[in-house]
């Protein structure tokens, strides 16, 4: 008579959606981020310090076979301690972070792990058989109970025991032998199902046990996956491709060229969304900013992949859209109009013009015009060097041109610090990020003279060459191309005009902000902007590149947090993406791009 029944718990009753060791490999990931700077030089790779884990794994087991009375077994928390000492290179609050890395582990566990299909929902308990679930494994029962409850098998079991719970295992039998001396039964009257051939079937039957094996053959093959995915990323690129590919909806003609575009340009995205999480938790980021307009579009991608772990979820900030443009503050961030000042525009844009000034300023075209014509200088002669020029030298040194914009510049100024201010974004010494397409990061440093006492972190897919000085209180990073450390890549900003129109959602460009209805609100100019002017004509083939996109991204989102794929093994399959976009453009995008005026008014 079968008084004891016992079930094993990996591969049995839980499974994973990633090969065990992808969990180990977030938590070293994640080790990373939080204590970049205590990790020794040469281990600050996730890659290295999951191998320095496993090394510890075996130290730690071939230590406890030493003792007679132990099999090969460890707990979690040794193994993060002794992990810990020998990755760090100045070990500070060591306990606290060590708590830390539990916690994450098991949540990560909880992220990645299912039911098995088959024993799910048919379970059930038995009045004359005390059930139990067992396993090799390195955190104690009680969490694994967590787990299973989590699962759907709450009341389904009497109790459980874990092997690091009494340092014996069930490959040598002694955990069964010593389940049968605390319960009180003989093997006789045991019966056990597990998938490990040694250790759930041939050693029990050894003992006497009534032993079973289960293996469904559909899950063994996701377990062939998430091995060979763990070593071979571009195998994991492909398999999410084309899930994403299969799942497209329906469409023909150019709708079914851009959407596809958009899918294949997704790794892109996914690798610059991976990117802004991992630099919002290494740099402790407490509100993070999108900026108009592409960063509209970004902060829909940044959304999918936060929300599909719930562990990003508290640890990084929501994404906010912020309705900024170059137009729109730069004329805020001046403290006085004056040849030094107006040098940050002039710097980027050579030759200019009047209008071009006057634009950028929020100024009345006609009172430019004017002020020009006192200082014989028309409103659309290109100026080669304007800082030089003895015609704009007079026109800032005109008392009447001095009168009129130190006001204007005031309340330019004060328009936006009230939007600012509303939309959190005050100069509160908080650690604030904005991101954005690139590709210097103008409106960062305008919004930085605004805040001094902010820490600005700027996240860019790509940046260009840095023209003017950089306030004190601004830092940029690029996840792609990043000219001010690698001058010589400027072959990736040869199309800027098609990648800005791809990351354009169908919105406007604000110019200013008026307080309406007891609120600050973002203005845009009616016919103001070339985009807005033409994209009727692209629109089509922009939104459905952007649904493809999304829906890409969608595919990705569980995929990358399950088996643990950082930004930079994301890296080389993400620029592949851009250089696709520049040198296999689909002919319904070209064609789009062809009727697209680009704005250079102001970059």
């Amino acid at each position: 008579m079968i008084r004891l029944r016992t079930i094993d718990v990996w591969d049995t009753l839980l499974r994973r959606r990633c090969h065990p060791d992808a969990v180990k490999l977030h938590v070293a990931r994640y080790l990373l981020l939080q204590r970049w700077e205590q990790v020794t030089p040469g281990l600050r790779d996730a890659r290295v310090l999951l191998a320095l884990r496993l090394a510890v794994e075996r130290d730690l087991a071939a230590a406890s076979r030493r003792d007679p009375a132990r099999d090969d077994e460890y707990a979690l928390r040794d193994v993060l301690s002794t992990w810990l000492h020998r990755a760090l290179a100045a070990p500070r609050d060591v306990a606290s972070l060590l708590a830390d890395l539990q916690r994450e582990e098991l949540a990560q566990e909880h992220l990645v792990t299912y039911a098995d299909p088959v024993l799910a929902g048919r379970l059930r308990p038995k009045a004359e058989v005390k059930t139990l679930f067992v396993s090799d494994f390195y955190v104690p029962a009680s969490d694994l109970s967590a787990l299973l409850d989590a699962r759907g098998f709450a009341g389904c079991f009497d109790g459980g025991l874990s092997s690091c719970d009494v340092g014996l295992n069930k490959r040598s039998g002694r955990l069964f032998e010593h389940l049968h001396r605390e319960q009180g039964v003989t093997p006789g009257e045991h019966e056990h199902l597990g998938d490990n051939v040694i250790g759930d079937v041939r050693v029990p039957k050894r003992l006497g046990i009534k032993a079973r094996r289960h293996h469904p053959f559909g899950e063994e093959r996701v377990q062939k996956f998430n091995r060979r995915v763990l070593a071979d990323r571009d195998a994991l690129v492909r398999r999410i491709r084309g899930y994403a590919r299969d799942s497209a909806p329906a469409l023909r003609g150019d709708a079914r060229a851009a959407f596809g575009f958009g899918i294949d340009m997704a790794p892109l995205f996914v690798g610059f969304g991976l990117f802004l999480l991992e630099s919002m938790q290494r740099d402790r980021i407490e509100r993070a900013f999108f900026l108009t307009r592409e960063g509209a579009f970004f902060a829909d991608l940044y959304a999918l992949l936060r929300d599909a772990s719930p562990t990003l979820v508290r640890r990084t900030p929501p994404p906010r859209v912020l309705e900024v443009s170059r137009r729109s503050t730069f004329a805020a961030s001046l403290d006085a109009a004056s040849i030094e000042s107006m040098q940050r525009l002039w710097s980027a844009f050579r030759p200019s013009t009047l209008r071009a000034w006057a634009w950028s300023l929020n100024l009345d075209l006609e009172a430019a015009k004017a002020w020009g014509e006192r200082n014989r200088l028309a409103l659309d002669e290109a100026v080669a060097d304007p800082a030089v020029d003895p015609r704009v030298i007079a026109l800032f040194e005109d008392a009447a041109v001095r009168r009129a914009l130190t006001p204007h510049l005031a309340a330019e100024r004060r328009a936006l610090a009230a939007y600012l201010r509303e939309h959190e974004f005050g100069d509160d010494r908080a650690r604030v990020a904005v991101i954005d397409i690139g590709w210097r990061g103008t409106i960062q440093d305008n919004l930085a003279r605004l805040t001094p006492k902010s820490e600005i972190h700027g996240y860019y897919l790509g940046l260009q060459r840095f023209l003017n000085e950089q306030p004190a209180n601004t830092r940029k990073r690029a996840y792609g191309p990043d000219l001010n450390l690698a001058p010589k890549g400027a072959a990736w900003f040869r199309k800027l005009p098609l990648i800005e129109m791809l990351c354009t959602p169908a919105m406007g460009s604000p110019t200013g902000y008026e307080r309406i209805e007891g609120r600050m609100q973002a203005l845009y100019a009616d016919g103001g902007d070339a985009f807005a002017e033409n994209v009727g004509a692209a629109q089509d083939a922009v939104d459905r590149f952007q649904a493809g996109v999304r829906h890409g991204v969608a595919n990705w989102a569980g995929a990358v947090h399950w088996h643990a794929l950082g930004s930079e093994e994301m890296h080389a399959t993400a620029l592949a993406a851009w250089k696709q976009a520049l040198d296999r453009t689909p002919i319904a995008i070209a064609r789009a791009r062809a009727t697209l005026a680009h704005d250079e008014r102001f970059g």
